[in-house]
């Protein structure tokens, strides 16, 4: 056998493995369904909304983005307003820094939208399961 065959034969594994540890790791996300039945069991409020304004939410908040919303219909649940604040993970902060949520739901003013939400301590409400 030619020593150069040899040799080819002999680094080839070295190059296999090289070029398994050059490959980067796969991610992915994944989630698990949510029934119909069980997102209407968890929501406080479901509504079907317009969002009027869009801005980042207070900085002590982390990297949120805040939507006020105007509800049209109240389908459950109690408001003290027709009108109330809708933060979602992710976005801008005041200071330029931002924070990218694969999958977080992003309004524009205007846009209209059936949610299923949970009213928080501070007086905002989350989207529910915020990838459906």
């Amino acid at each position: 056998m030619p020593s150069s065959l040899l040799l080819v034969r002999r680094a080839l594994p070295l190059l296999a493995l090289l070029l398994l540890a050059a490959v980067a790791p796969t991610a992915a996300t994944s989630y698990v369904a949510v029934s119909d039945e069980n997102l209407v069991r968890q929501a406080s409020v479901i509504a079907e909304v317009r969002v009027d304004s869009v801005e980042a939410a207070p900085a002590k908040n982390g990297p949120n983005t805040d939507y006020q919303v105007e509800i049209e219909r109240l389908i459950k649940g109690y408001t003290a307003g027709s009108s109330i604040v809708v933060r979602v993970l992710g976005g801008p902060r005041p200071d330029g820094l931002g924070l990218k949520i694969w999958g977080a739901p992003v309004f524009n003013e205007g846009d209209r939208a059936l949610l299923f939400l949970k009213e928080r301590a501070d007086g905002s409400y989350g989207v529910l399961h915020l990838m459906l």
